[in-house]
């Protein structure tokens, strides 16, 4: 980095931004959780007659039955003002209708009925700010008022049937199409603000989350439409390309998976492991490593039996063969990157910890 450069203060980029949260669980929360991060006041509105965002209760079992918050509400409320309210009371109302007149930003993933019934849908909130910009989060079509939970999402999507063992399929184990929609959410306000520097007029957003499912998809939905290959469940492996995705177990019993992703990655792994000139020769083309994974991968778990996990990464390291180890999240967050990533902070007087949503710096 140009000792020149200067790092933007994030924490206050946004500082003088109003928004107003009207969603619960994951996918608008960690949108939510972004901007309040950046420095801008964000305002959860949660419903006072159901005890509010129903991750309150998500617990794990050690976690106390008394505490009127969860892991999981932590995961996506961090630096958020709460405000339980029952909008049908006039006192309530009028407050929710100030914070309107202040706010920036609305974002909602409550349904179009549920939402014009309550007169909090776009509509009706732009009446009480001409500017607004409103962020609505759909399951499927724009406008629908289908539930969507990322679970549904997964298998609706294609990712819960790619994933998994040949004989069982298998969910992601984070609510990544969550996490897609709130990353296509974060985008179009973004936009909105930009739009809104020569065009000051009310702007409304939708996200569906099946949308922000398929646009993931990427190269197993090229692999489709052009090929008409449909996914086996394969575990870590890729599809493509061969050992990528590909696991193995080291003396030590400690697994670590590989990423080879070139021919001249593969020949210089296969030097290093001592494979016979026959089998470097065969396996020198991609091709031949993915048709053939199976007899590949057998000669090279019976060279990975003679290295610790330690051993082999500093080998595959000093060599530049990617590759990772396979890590429990206690081994994660030892790591000093993992570790800075890490938030404390006070919620309801008790100390709570989470992760940034920030990977980014901004210099100048």
């Amino acid at each position: 980095m140009d000792r020149d450069e200067n790092n933007l203060d994030l924490h206050s980029f946004f500082k003088g931004l109003t928004i107003v949260e009207l969603s619960s669980v994951l996918a608008g929360p960690l949108v939510g959780s972004f901007f309040a991060e950046l420095g801008a006041r964000v305002v959860k509105i949660e419903n006072k007659q159901r005890g509010g965002d129903p991750t309150r209760n998500w617990k794990l079992p050690s976690e106390s039955k008394d505490s009127p918050i969860s892991a999981y509400y932590v995961s996506a409320n961090i630096g958020k003002e709460s405000l339980m309210l029952d909008l049908g009371e006039t006192d309530d109302r009028n407050i929710f209708n100030q914070l309107i007149s202040e706010a920036r930003v609305v974002i909602s993933n409550l349904n179009d009925t549920s939402s014009t019934k309550l007169k909090i849908d776009f509509s009706s909130l732009k009446k009480i700010n001409p500017h607004i910009i409103y962020a609505q989060l759909y399951a499927f079509d724009y406008g629908e008022d289908t539930p969507g939970y990322d679970v549904v999402m997964q298998a609706e999507c294609g990712y819960i049937g790619m994933c998994g063992s040949p004989d069982k399929p298998a969910k992601i184990p984070v609510a990544m199409i969550d996490i897609l929609a709130a990353e296509q959410m974060k985008n179009g306000i973004l936009m909105a603000l930009i739009r809104q520097s020569v065009s000051n007029k009310a702007i409304k957003i939708n996200v569906s989350l099946f949308k922000s499912g398929i646009s993931a998809l990427i190269n197993q939905a090229a692999n489709y439409l052009m090929e008409g290959y449909e996914p086996e469940r394969m575990g870590t492996m890729h599809p493509n390309i061969a050992p990528y995705g590909d696991l193995f177990e080291c003396s030590d019993k400690k697994w670590i998976i590989l990423a080879i992703g070139s021919d001249e990655q593969f020949n210089t792994f296969a030097q290093l492991m001592k494979f016979t000139i026959k089998d470097q020769e065969h396996f020198s083309k991609n091709a031949n490593r993915v048709e053939e994974r199976q007899k590949l991968n057998g000669i090279i778990q019976n060279k990975i039996n003679d290295y610790t996990s330690t051993e082999l990464c500093f080998i595959l390291n000093y060599n530049r063969i990617p590759h990772g180890q396979v890590k429990s999240l206690k081994e994660v967050f030892n790591h000093v990157l993992a570790e800075s990533m890490i938030m404390k902070r006070l919620m309801y007087n008790t100390e709570v910890s989470s992760v940034s949503t920030l990977s980014f710096t901004l210099t100048e």
